[in-house]
């Protein structure tokens, strides 16, 4: 014990010693260099690469870097800096075994040397290069059953077998533990403690390996040779402990500091959860989970336990691979309710922000794998004659790359193009396809291969001998090589002006335009209450999941960022009239536009980088039409939606004023809608009305908003009071309990005179555009409105007049509709009496104050 107590307080002075000196000084690297002579079989390498890798990594594929020997004749050296250990590898180095890396500490300067025919490595450091050295050689294997009995992953035969696998292993491992605990004092703790969980584990990845197929044997005999079919729970629990409850193991489990594959303990937790349980395989084909009803039971089984049994960096590294591991639980259960509750309780409970991040990373990356149809229908042919269809890029992003053998253009565009497919390595979601016009395949294939036009990366694919009379170049018109053209996840081929070319920036623009449409390919959560039950679905491409509707997580303009909202207690119909806000900020027709909307919230101070509200007792007035045109509509109401009760806490207030687009779409008029929402419906087996039906959430939210709203002596609507109305005499009251009933109602006649004129498609207050164009309303019009409700100002959406906010009739009509989409983001800021103009940098112009007389010119 004594020992074990020197050792800990040994290795935790090392290791602070490590971290003070970089607090203090920053990285300070020292020189590492591996030296010798170049031994037979390696004398070919000449120019040999070798690969260091960190030792304490965060995510399961390392990325290692790479240093170039320097060989002087049959001498070669690696040399390089480090500030803290790393592992390394080399073809120069010698190793019988892949089972443990070397490890190089910052000062190692070793030579390798053969004394008496063997491998020696002497200098500064050398003697865990020599301990390594020594337990990865072929006569250390040697020395144990271990080479005499089947490979590892072929079947026992009997449960004799196993044990026999088993004692090789213990006698292995007991001589490698010999070996390590007689370098214990030759080299430094770190190395100590590195070098034996690293042989540990390698010992253990085995035995788990070995022990699997006996789970087996319960209920199969498929192939005769499992002499042991019918094993009890008992047996295997037996066989279980004699394996794995060993001190060993333990250490490596509970005492170790270093933990650098946290596998291990991903894959033995599987099986400690089925031994706590004692029930080790179903009773029969038909048997539920034994964990519970659903597969999900058995994932939440063993994160509890993870949770529940480790400590440290043991724990931490365990619950991150947990979910990051790329065969783990967010790859194999999907984002169903349980795998977010789980989720959210790590973001919530682990201290580990590190390994937190790199959860958050491969989730967001998960989050983007979708399928939806697109592109025109075509048949090309790859390198291996194989048909190539529209059906293989359905739901995709696609870059579609035009080039020739010759093309002096193809030659700048291939390096860029390279660029942009490398940052997006690995996602599925998002295709770079090659079209060549070549007629001659030979010299097709050549330039493919030489990588000189297009990139050797994308898929490439050959007209088949038709050049520029294939159907497909011919219905895009491509006339100029290169050519790009860029498809969204629906099929939308984007517009000239969307696109850019990855020559002049070096991909930055064309990678920005891809992450926006990765952001773009989820829709939801859709909230439906039926027979008093909610359930919540969210949407990746083609196929819908199902959403804890007790914490709902919401796509952001950014692929890679979500946010959360909590669903209301209750939704109540809102005032329609509020006494004068002392700061106000009114926007309008943001159509589905998220990073817009963002942008004006978060750069004016109205919400912080994760939608919290920072505004204050402030109101915050939409004028309408956040539908349609975009592809962003739900997120951008569930944002609206989450603010309001975030808004009230602080003293604030949100309002939703509804536009002509909210009515179109309760009424089921989906014009204007991008196809990602006829998607949406047709996979969730419902009309566009019915997603915004009485028995959704949504649905019933904005049934609870007003068409008319007055906050002291302002005004609101997305249109405009006309003056019908007006003359009618209606108040704002009776204007919006007469709209009420009706959103949802397309009809000719209402039955009620004043009725039809609310929801008049020209005079009613969500489609009224005569204050503006060339027949606009008269100022004296405009007067008799503002004196009907004792205000000062009206202030609409609807109409698109400047690229600013704007005045008229003398500062008493204001006009925010700007073109968001087209990057002229503005919102109007109202402090006191004084009227500005703002935009989505955070850049403020004032407009008026109340008490002049004339608008002040905007700078």
């Amino acid at each position: 014990m004594k020992k074990i107590i020197c050792y800990l307080i040994t290795f935790f002075a090392f290791s602070l010693s490590i971290a003070c000196a970089q607090q203090k000084n920053g990285l300070r690297d020292k020189a590492i260099t591996i030296q010798g002579a170049i031994t037979s079989g390696t004398e070919s390498l000449k120019k040999s690469n070798l690969y260091i890798y960190s030792v304490d990594t965060t995510a399961y594929v390392y990325e290692p870097r790479r240093i170039l020997a320097t060989v002087n004749r049959t001498i070669f050296k690696y040399a390089f800096s480090s500030s803290h250990p790393v592992f390394i590898e080399g073809e120069y180095l010698p190793t019988e075994a892949n089972t443990i890396m070397y490890l190089a500490e910052p000062g190692d300067s070793v030579i390798l040397k053969r004394s008496n025919a063997e491998l020696v490595f002497i200098g500064e450091g050398a003697e865990k290069y020599n301990l390594i050295r020594n337990l990865t050689s072929k006569r250390f294997a040697s020395k144990s059953l271990y080479k005499s009995l089947p490979a590892i992953y072929k079947p026992f035969t009997s449960v004799e077998d196993f044990k026999i696998w088993n004692d090789s292993l213990n006698v292995k491992m007991n001589g490698g533990l010999d070996l390590i605990e007689s370098y214990k004092f030759k080299i430094s703790p770190l190395a100590y403690d590195v070098i034996k969980s690293s042989f540990l584990q390698d010992i253990e990845k085995r035995r788990l390996d070995s022990f699997s197929p006996l789970l087996s044997w319960a209920y199969t005999d498929n192939d005769n040779k499992r002499l042991e079919k019918g094993i009890s729970h008992a047996e295997i629990s037996k066989l279980y402990d004699i394996a794995f409850v060993n001190p060993a193991t333990k250490w490596l489990e509970f005492e170790s500091n270093y933990l650098g594959d946290p596998y291990f303990i991903y894959r033995k937790s599987e099986f400690d959860a089925l031994r706590e349980k004692e029930r080790w395989f179903k009773s029969n084909e038909r048997d539920s989970s034994i964990f519970g009803n659903e597969k999900a039971d058995g994932y939440v089984y063993r994160y509890n336990m993870i949770k529940r049994k480790y400590k440290g960096i043991q724990r931490e590294k365990a619950l991150a691979f947990f979910f990051y591991y790329n065969r783990g639980a967010i790859y194999r259960l999907g984002f169903i309710p349980k795998l977010e509750l789980m989720l959210a309780d790590y973001y919530q409970s682990s201290a580990g922000l590190k390994y937190k991040k790199v959860v958050s990373a491969y989730e967001h990356e998960r989050r983007r794998v979708l399928a939806r149809t697109g592109l025109m229908d075509f048949e090309l042919n790859d390198r291996n004659e194989k048909i190539v269809t529209k059906n293989d890029f359905l739901g995709k992003v696609v870059v579609l790359d035009f080039w020739f053998t010759g093309c002096t253009g193809c030659v700048q565009m291939a390096p860029a193009i390279s660029i942009v497919e490398d940052y997006f390595r690995g996602n599925k979601d998002v295709v770079f396809v090659s079209v060549s016009i070549d007629k001659d395949k030979d010299t097709w294939l050549t330039s493919v291969n030489q990588g000189k036009y297009t990139s050797k990366n994308s898929l490439q694919l050959f007209t088949k001998g038709l050049g520029t009379q294939h159907p497909l170049i011919k219905y895009y018109d491509i006339t100029a090589y290169p050519s790009l053209l860029f498809f969204d996840a629906f099929g939308n081929l984007l517009s000239p002006e969307e696109k850019v070319d990855p020559r002049r920036d070096n991909g930055k623009g064309l990678i920005n335009l891809i992450n926006k449409q990765l952001a773009e390919i989820n829709d939801g959560p859709y909230v439906f209450d039926e027979n008093g039950q909610k359930t919540a679905f969210t949407l990746k491409g083609l196929k819908k999941d199902g959403s804890d509707v007790s914490q709902l997580s919401i796509q952001s303009d950014e692929f890679l960022k979500r946010f959360n909202i909590t669903l209301q207690n209750k939704i109540n119909v809102q005032p329609f009239s509020f006494k004068k806000a002392d700061k106000l900020v009114a926007l309008s027709d943001i159509e589905g536009n998220m990073e817009k909307l963002k942008l004006l919230l978060i750069n004016n101070g109205i919400v912080d980088e994760n939608c919290n509200w920072t505004f204050g007792n402030g109101h915050l007035v939409f004028c309408g039409d956040m539908f349609d045109r975009g592809n962003q509509v739900t997120e951008c109401l569930w944002l609206i939606y989450s603010l309001e009760d975030k808004a009230k806490k602080m003293g604030g207030y949100v309002h939703f004023i509804l536009g002509n687009h909210e009515i179109m779409n309760l009424q089921g008029d989906v014009s204007y809608n991008t196809r990602k929402y006829a998607n949406t419906a047709k996979v969730l087996g419902k009309s566009i009305a019915e997603l915004y039906s009485e028995n959704s959430e949504l649905g019933k939210w904005l049934r609870s908003k007003n068409v008319v709203e007055q906050i002291g002596d302002l005004v609101f609507a997305h249109g405009g009071i006309s003056s019908k109305i007006n003359i009618a005499g209606l108040g704002i009251e009776e204007i919006n309990k007469l709209a009420r009933p009706n959103y949802a109602l397309k009809r000719a006649d209402y039955g009620d005179a004043n009725t039809n004129l609310v929801m008049d498609t020209n005079y009613g207050p969500f489609w009224y555009r005569g204050y503006y164009g060339e027949k606009r309303t008269a100022e004296a019009l405009v007067d008799s409105v503002l004196a009907q409700y004792k205000a000062r100002h009206i202030i609409t959406g609807h109409t698109i007049i400047a690229d600013t906010i704007s005045t008229l009739y003398h500062n008493k009509v204001i006009n925010t509709d700007v073109p968001h989409a087209k990057g002229k983001s503005e919102a109007l800021l109202i402090l006191g009496n004084s009227f500005y103009r703002v935009n989505d940098k955070g850049q403020r112009w004032l407009l008026f104050r109340d008490e002049d007389k004339v608008p002040v010119e905007g700078k």
